[in-house]
């Protein structure tokens, strides 16, 4: 079955697609080099009993995080998008990372060619993105917001009260004004042209 696979040869087969977890189990040797593999590198594949494991030329992307296995000797990942990998790969007798976007700093023990031995990158290397800060509230900025708050309401309360308390000034100030103008009024008595007004209706 596929479980009992320990090596796999196919390079050039214009395979796609990613990585299935079921191969990896039992592999010694797997070389899967110029194909159209995607996804990332499960652990299971440089752990185990993976002696050989070569997927150069594809386009797998993501990192190798440690847990190389100490059975690895060959590991070689050239002309991917692959990220970030483990300080273990210097433990392996050789290493191609070429052609790889490696974040910065790369693996310590990384040389340029020729890679007949060791871990070969290219000299250059990419900064890696920096992460967006988070910004957390604590339990002083609750407490400005909180005061903020109460401030404001405040400061509205008493515009709002002012603004009534304007209104009702102001309409008491033109009672009395209108009382003023009219003496009539002012003394309780009919205005003479009111009653005029009066006496023709009366007739």
């Amino acid at each position: 079955g596929v479980l009992a696979i320990k090596d796999f040869y196919a390079s050039s087969n214009s395979l796609g697609g990613t990585l299935p977890e079921e191969l990896a189990p039992n592999l010694v040797f797997l070389h899967l080099q110029s194909n159209s593999l995607t996804g990332t590198v499960p652990p299971s594949y440089y752990g185990g009993q993976m002696f050989s494991l070569d997927l150069s030329d594809n386009f797998l992307t993501g990192t190798i995080t440690s847990g190389i296995t100490s059975t690895m000797s060959l590991m070689k990942l050239r002309g991917n998008q692959i990220t970030n990998v483990t300080e273990e790969v210097c433990d392996l007798f050789q290493s191609d990372l070429r052609g790889n976007p490696l974040w910065c700093p790369p693996p310590s023990c990384c040389h340029p060619p020729p890679c007949l031995a060791g871990v070969c990158c290219d000299e250059a290397c990419v900064v890696p993105p920096k992460e967006p800060e988070r910004f957390t509230v604590g339990a002083v900025e609750i407490m400005v917001f909180m005061l903020c708050v109460v401030i404001v309401a405040g400061v509205a309360i008493v515009l709002v009260t002012a603004a009534c308390h304007g209104r009702g000034v102001g309409r008491r100030r033109r009672d009395v004004l209108s009382l003023e103008e009219d003496p009539y009024a002012a003394a309780g008595e009919t205005t003479p042209i009111l009653a005029g007004v009066q006496r023709n209706i009366a007739k």
